[in-house]
């Protein structure tokens, strides 16, 4: 369907109306952003989903948005799923919905509704969207817990090559969820989820990945135990886990602290060993 063809909820005037309301002096940053797409330097509708993005995740933080500044981010979004394509299209999907479930900015905490949102960008191709449905029925947030869903969902995005659901789908074979317990396939799949990421994917992914590894070779688990290996497994977790924290990604403080805690039992197992007798 042509552009041309769309009927989108966002137009100039609603944007001016929102901008005319908006307390300047209370959202400078917002208020910038809607001037820019009132003076043309932001094309409606090509840069909805991106425009919306900025203005949840940049714009004068941590203040909440006036309702008629919520309901223009919302049409934001719908607009840019009708014009945007593929994984475009299911990010706009997934970030509306992460809105209603986390109840970011003022949105409505509607975890139901953030997970239809959910659906529909895994639908549309979001690898995002996949690992927070794959989240969602593992600990059972806002659904009922199911771990064949949540295998279904990690296995989409860990056939991708997605590094996150890669290695939940280790921590299901780990622990027995859905699949046999087989700590040595947990194992070796959390070690090739390391040899396929990229840089940009150890942002997020490495930390995690590590701090599994070196509690499996500290106590031996799907491979023999070796302190040495886990000290260094620890160690570069802690490195990864740092940097996440200090990006406000808060919920990974306490596997940090593992991390650190792990170094110190590692450090006391090496000290513990018996010295080999040199030979000469």
């Amino acid at each position: 369907m042509r552009k041309s063809a769309i009927v989108f909820h966002v137009n100039m005037k609603k944007v001016k109306r929102v901008a005319d309301r908006l307390d300047r002096a209370e959202y400078p940053e917002t208020a910038e952003v809607l001037d820019a797409i009132l003076d043309g330097s932001v094309r409606l509708p090509d840069d909805l989903g991106e425009v919306a993005d900025e203005l949840m995740y940049e714009c004068d933080l941590p203040k909440i948005f006036p309702y008629d500044l919520r309901d223009l981010v919302k049409d934001m979004y719908f607009d840019a799923m009708k014009c945007e394509v593929n994984e475009d299209a299911g990010a706009s999907a997934n970030n509306l919905g992460a809105h209603y479930y986390n109840g970011a900015r003022g949105f409505e905490k509607n975890c139901k509704t953030g997970i239809l949102w959910y659906i529909k960008g895994a639908r549309l191709g979001s690898s995002v969207a996949r690992e927070n449905l794959g989240y969602c029925y593992y600990y059972g947030n806002g659904v009922e817990q199911d771990y064949e869903k949540a295998f279904k969902w990690f296995s989409i995005g860990a056939f991708l090559g997605e590094p996150v659901s890669t290695y939940k789908i280790g921590d299901m074979y780990r622990n027995g969820y859905h699949v046999d317990m087989d700590k040595n396939t947990a194992f070796l799949i959390y070690k090739r989820c390391l040899l396929l990421m990229s840089d940009e994917d150890r942002q997020d992914a490495a930390g995690p990945v590590y701090l599994r590894l070196g509690d499996m070779y500290y106590s031996g688990s799907g491979t023999p135990a070796d302190a040495r290996e886990a000290l260094e497994c620890y160690r570069l977790a802690q490195c990864y886990l740092e940097e996440m924290v200090e990006n406000g990604q808060e919920s990974y403080r306490s596997s940090l602290d593992r991390a650190m805690e792990g170094q110190i039992k590692a450090q006391e197992a090496l000290l513990q060993a018996p010295v080999k007798e040199q030979r000469p």
